[in-house]
């Protein structure tokens, strides 16, 4: 994971998924309870909502999913060869998009993220005993 050359050290982090028990974790869990391979994680400072520019650029950027809340974790986990996954929530359409185009509703995003939560547990209850 780690390499050094001279004085530069670096951690690759191309291709981040990982195994264990030789099943492969690249998930990520919407509310809908589908799981999605794959995406490209946009990660932003809370705690505050972005703006609908901000959307824009992330989107331009090549960002599926925004959030606050998947960095710096990933990379420290990476960092020190440490298997990690996220699961995450999606909980609001963007800033600028759909429901989300005039204001985004924090009573909506309590809402659904209610409800993810029990799935969010099932998943984990599957998960767990396969670590």
């Amino acid at each position: 994971m780690a390499s050094v050359y001279g004085d530069i050290a670096g951690t690759q982090s191309v291709h981040p998924a990982f195994a264990i028990g030789g099943a492969r974790f690249d998930l990520s869990f919407t509310i809908s309870g589908t799981l999605r391979d794959g995406g490209v994680y946009a990660a932003v400072s809370g705690p505050r909502l972005e703006t609908a520019a901000e959307i824009d650029r992330m989107e331009r950027d090549g960002a599926t999913l925004v959030g606050m809340t998947g960095m710096p974790e990933a990379a420290l986990a990476r960092e020190l060869a440490l298997p990690y996954a996220a699961i995450a929530v999606v909980v609001n359409h963007a800033a600028g998009r759909n429901e989300s185009s005039r204001e985004v509703s924090m009573e909506g995003i309590a809402k659904v993220l209610g409800k993810a939560m029990v799935k969010v547990r099932a998943l984990l209850d599957h998960v767990t005993p396969l670590i």
